[in-house]
């Protein structure tokens, strides 16, 4: 609503000068920002603050295939080509958050499955709490579970999912975590990972 306001206030402000400008900047600044989240909704990189998109593998194959296919006219056969090449590599990537979804959903976390399961490159690890403990359980659910791709490096975004929480997504309490639920529901977890397999 907010960014509604400003651009109506914007567009008011018709004559030229300083208000003007910063109105301008002020649009630009907030369609960029709408632009990189619907990118990073859709492409759900697995190193998610990683701007550049190139330290992982997996993340550097989509970015390189979106670069090619912005030099392409669209509606070429390059073009289709690579939006083939490109909407497999996002499925890949929605079917693993959808699992994740469903597992967060048997731990109890119904409410909370969308907010943990949206990072964006504003994640940081310095704000992982217990970063040792989610890093091998990730790597055990990678060793046990069909969860992860094999011959892939276990993507990054998810220990996140598994330590951080926002407290407004829990109702405005605390922050939450699902690492913290899985001890005593540690049945619930395992059945969701057997069903997932």
């Amino acid at each position: 609503r907010g960014v509604r306001d400003w651009r109506a206030g914007c567009r008011a402000l018709s004559r030229p000068g300083p208000l003007s400008s910063r109105c301008s900047e002020m649009l630009r600044y907030f369609d960029q920002l709408g632009k990189r989240k619907r990118a990073q909704a859709t492409n759900l990189w697995n190193e998610p603050a990683d701007d550049t998109h190139t330290e992982r593998d997996d993340d550097r194959e989509l970015y390189n295939l979106l670069q090619k296919r912005a030099r392409l006219r669209r509606g070429s056969e390059g073009y289709r080509r690579l939006s083939f090449d490109i909407s497999a590599h996002r499925q890949i990537r929605r079917e693993v958050k959808d699992r994740w979804r469903q597992i967060l959903e048997v731990l109890g976390f119904s409410a909370e499955a969308d907010a943990l399961l949206d990072i964006t490159s504003t994640a940081s690890y310095s704000s992982l709490r217990q970063p040792l403990q989610a890093r091998q359980l990730l790597s055990a659910l990678a060793e046990q579970t069909s969860l992860f791709d094999r011959h892939c490096s276990l993507p990054e975004r998810y220990l996140f999912v598994l330590v951080c929480g926002a407290g407004a997504a829990a109702g405005g309490g605390g922050p939450f975590s699902p690492l913290s639920a899985i001890p005593p529901r540690g049945a619930a977890f395992a059945a969701a990972l057997r069903d997932d397999g």
